[in-house]
């Protein structure tokens, strides 16, 4: 298929992959491989980001941004990064990283969703004096987090990509609610203070999991 985007003609090819490649991309001739799956106005989107960009940034993944934590973040590589972070709306990568299937892309999203969450929780360990000994990313389709007392530890569902920061900050908080007693009270003040649409939350959280529990 030939599309004709800002004024340049694009061959599109459509693909079973799961990632967007460029096939060749030269000054008289254009053509990307676009998975099927997604719609023609999001794959307009993505070829018309790689129109507008330097030929040193078109080296980097075509799939050029990130839906998480309900924010499309732009996506950049760089030698020597060691784990991807985010920093002032953009997602950064090692450059290693040349193929971004699913499941890559979904580490990606699990490694930023479990730095996230370790900060919170190692705030929280600083207000209460408390420590939390591990944190981490667990698949729970019906809870957003689950305490275990005798572990000793949280386990997050990996499923929280799709909730705001501000949502996450809210559970992170409930979660720290139910692993002490000493600083309930703390958390309690803090969660009327912050989240006085807490309501609203607990209602998308019980939606999304399928209960009617109050966080």
């Amino acid at each position: 298929m030939i599309w004709e985007i800002d004024g340049t003609e694009v061959s599109v090819l459509p693909t079973e992959t799961d990632g967007v490649v460029i096939v060749r991309w030269e000054a008289d001739r254009k053509i990307v491989r676009i998975p099927a799956k997604i719609s023609r106005d999001e794959a307009t989107w993505i070829i018309r980001d790689l129109l507008h960009m330097a030929p040193r940034e078109r080296n980097a993944p075509a799939e050029s941004y990130l839906d998480l934590f309900g924010t499309k973040y732009a996506i950049r590589q760089q030698d020597n990064i060691m784990r991807p972070f985010i920093k002032d709306c953009v997602i950064y990568c090692n450059t290693g990283i040349n193929i971004w299937s699913v499941r890559v892309i979904q580490q990606v999203k699990n490694e930023l969703l479990l730095q996230l969450v370790v900060r919170e929780v190692g705030d929280w360990e600083d207000r209460l004096g408390v420590l939390v000994p591990k944190v981490a990313l667990r698949a729970n389709k019906k809870r957003p987090f689950k305490v275990c007392p005798e572990k000793r530890c949280i386990y997050f569902d990996r499923g929280l990509v799709r909730f705001s920061q501000y949502q996450i900050a809210y559970l992170v908080a409930c979660a720290m609610l139910d692993f002490t007693s000493d600083g309930n009270q703390k958390i309690v003040s803090w969660l009327a203070k912050n989240y006085p649409d807490s309501k609203i939350i607990n209602k998308i959280v019980a939606y999304e999991y399928g209960n009617q529990h109050t966080y």
